[in-house]
């Protein structure tokens, strides 16, 4: 079966253009969205069945749906094996955590975020907070973690819900700390159990 696809190179947030319009008070401003192109695909029977259901599950079109599949293979999961990121579940690392105190926690992400700039360049092609918050975000959907992200006069909030207790919110804080200092950010992630907020501004 035939399946035709129109696709841009339109991320699902443009921090980039995000930082450029921050000054505007009335958003009086628009993204110039990059011209669209028209690929058809062919697929057998059983996999655009299980592209329907998925595409119907959340909601989406078809042709949606395709679009950020692709986009994220292409974006974060081709490379992030070469970037050293595997998946493990979460059962594991939790417990794998559990024996951990919280100062040796503290001190792990600090070592783990001190790599990050390879990370990020390796993935995105450059070391700026628009392409960490991009790489973040690409993460949070290989993850599966259910998170809100909003972005207003050019504040951003990412919260996480990971549902891994309280250590990993202690891993996570402090790795984002320690990764946005790099960049001159300072924050103060807010943190439960199961949650973390993060709130900044881009400029």
């Amino acid at each position: 079966m035939q399946l035709s696809i129109v696709s841009n190179s339109v991320a699902a947030y443009d921090y980039c253009q995000a930082k450029k319009l921050s000054a505007t008070a009335n958003g009086g401003q628009h993204r110039n969205h990059p011209a669209s192109e028209s690929i058809t695909f062919r697929f057998d029977k059983d996999t655009m069945g299980l592209l329907r259901e998925e595409a119907v599950a959340k909601e989406i079109s078809l042709n949606t749906l395709v679009s950020q599949i692709i986009r994220e293979h292409l974006h974060y999961g081709v490379n992030a094996p070469k970037a050293g990121l595997v998946p493990i579940s979460k059962n594991a690392l939790t417990m794998l955590l559990e024996d951990l105190t919280d100062e040796e926690i503290s001190r792990i992400a600090k070592a783990s975020a001190k790599n990050v700039s390879d990370i990020i360049i390796l993935l995105r092609s450059e070391f700026t907070i628009e392409a960490a918050l991009d790489v973040l975000e690409s993460w949070l959907k290989a993850t599966g973690f259910h998170y809100k992200h909003t972005a207003h006069s050019g504040r951003i909030l990412f919260v996480i819900q990971h549902d891994m207790g309280r250590k990993w919110s202690i891993y996570l804080s402090e790795y984002m700390k320690h990764v946005m200092k790099q960049f001159g950010k300072r924050i103060r992630p807010k943190t439960s159990d199961n949650n973390i907020a993060v709130e900044f501004e881009l400029e």
